[in-house]
């Protein structure tokens, strides 16, 4: 009887051992749990404000793109109403009042790049 009774605590200190490392194990477990979803989150964010930045980046680059194609096309269009008004000048022999410099042979401005 001895036995049984022998075997009887070995086995109850075991569940006990067994149970205690469970518990251990669910909170570690738990811990890495919140630190993974920690990281996941500081992950996140940081995309977000990457994701900010670029577009505020590729919306400055398309104001500049429009405003550079509102100028081109302003220019195109007194090249084009003044060479029409010499050419009338010219078909009708008359002297143009004021000579006509295409916005096209004029030195471009270049940009300073940020």
């Amino acid at each position: 009887m001895t036995h049984l009774v022998s075997d009887m605590t070995r086995l109850r200190f075991e569940i006990t051992k067994g149970h205690k490392a469970r518990i251990q194990l669910m909170d570690d477990l738990q811990h890495f749990a919140d630190d993974l979803s920690c990281e996941v989150t500081k992950t996140l964010h940081s995309f977000t404000e990457l994701r900010k930045r670029k577009a505020k980046h590729a919306a400055a680059e398309r104001r500049a793109f429009v405003v550079d194609l509102q100028h081109k096309v302003k220019n195109f269009r007194d090249d084009f109403v003044m060479e029409f008004q010499n050419a009338r000048c010219g078909w009708l022999g008359e002297s143009p009042s004021h000579t006509f410099t295409s916005h096209a042979m004029a030195k471009p401005k270049m940009k300073k790049k940020n």
